[in-house]
C-alpha cells in the first residue's frame, strides 16, 4: 500500500459507485489485498465479493507460450553490442512462461510447467476501476482484455525480450515490460521489469486498442512497436478525448 502514488491510493479509497470512503474508515489497503488474492473480507468484514476464483476471467485476450529466444537474426543485424546468437545461447533453458491478460486488472504470467503464477502487472489505465471488482453487486466490466504481443528487440547494446499489452475494451492505453529474465521476477525488481505506458493522456488520437502490436525494427536501426488507435477514440473516458476521431497509426520507440 504504502508504495503506491497518491492518486493510485485515491482510486482504491473510492467504492464501486466511485464514492470515496470516509475519512479514517478507508478501505483502500483492504481493496489492494483483495486484488492481490486475499480474501478475508470476501462475504465477511467489508462484505466484498465472494470470488469462484482469485483469477479474472479470461475474454478476448489469447494466451502467449514464451520459451527460448526463437529468432534467426543474422549476427550483423545489429553492429556492437551482444550478438543474437550469444543471447540465444546465453537464454536457453529460460524458465517457460505463460503470459495472458484477465479481467481482474492484470496481466498475468504464469510458470507453463507448474501453472504458478510468477508476474503480475496492473495498467494505470485501469486503476479507477479497479474498486468496482470488490462491489457485492458487481457488473462485468473489461480491464486487462487484449492480447499481448512478445518479441525480441535490441537497445542498450543488449537483446531482450519484449511484451506488448493492450487493454481492448478495458482502457486507452498500451504498456511495455521486459521479461527477458523470468527467474527476475519479484516486487523489488519492478522497476526493471516495467518500461513504459502509452496512454490517450500522451496522444488524445489513441482509442480501445483491439488489434495486437508488431515489435519490429526500423530503417533508422530503432526497434519500435507499431498498432493502430483502435475504436472510439472521441469518447470521454475521464482523460483526454481525440478532436479528429482520425485514424491512426502509432510507431514507438520500443525501449522508451
Amino acid at each position: 500500500w504504502a508504495s503506491l502514488t497518491a492518486g493510485m491510493q485515491v482510486d482504491l479509497n473510492k467504492n464501486g459507485q466511485g464514492i470515496s470512503d470516509i475519512v479514517g474508515a478507508e478501505q483502500g489497503d483492504a481493496r489492494l489485498e483483495f486484488l492481490r488474492g486475499d480474501d478475508a473480507n470476501e462475504g465477511t468484514g467489508n462484505n466484498y465479493r465472494v470470488r469462484a476464483s482469485a483469477l479474472g476471467d479470461i475474454v478476448n485476450s489469447a494466451p502467449v507460450f514464451v520459451d527460448d529466444p526463437v529468432f534467426n537474426y543474422p549476427d550483423d543485424l545489429e553492429s556492437g553490442g551482444e550478438k543474437y546468437s550469444t543471447f540465444r545461447a546465453n537464454k536457453s533453458g529460460r524458465k517457460s512462461m505463460v503470459y495472458v491478460g484477465a479481467n481482474d486488472g492484470m496481466l498475468h504470467g504464469f510458470d507453463a510447467d507448474t501453472g504458478e503464477e510468477k508476474i503480475a502487472f496492473v495498467p494505470s489505465e485501469v486503476y479507477g476501476n479497479l474498486s468496482q471488482l470488490t462491489e457485492p453487486a458487481y457488473a462485468h466490466r473489461y480491464y486487462v482484455d487484449g492480447a499481448p504481443t512478445v518479441g525480441d528487440a535490441f537497445y542498450s547494446s543488449a537483446w531482450h525480450t519484449v511484451l506488448i499489452g493492450t487493454l481492448r475494451g478495458g482502457g486507452q492505453g498500451v504498456f511495455a515490460l521486459d521479461v527477458t529474465d523470468p527467474s527476475a521476477f519479484s516486487e523489488v525488481n519492478a522497476s526493471n521489469i516495467f518500461m513504459w505506458e502509452f496512454t490517450d493522456a500522451n496522444d488524445p488520437d489513441l482509442g480501445y486498442t483491439f488489434g495486437e502490436a508488431t515489435i519490429a525494427k526500423m530503417r533508422n536501426g530503432r526497434w519500435a512497436v507499431i498498432f493502430g488507435n483502435g475504436y472510439n477514440n472521441t469518447e470521454n473516458d475521464g482523460a483526454t478525448t481525440s478532436a479528429s476521431g482520425n485514424a491512426v497509426l502509432y510507431i514507438l520507440d520500443a525501449e522508451t
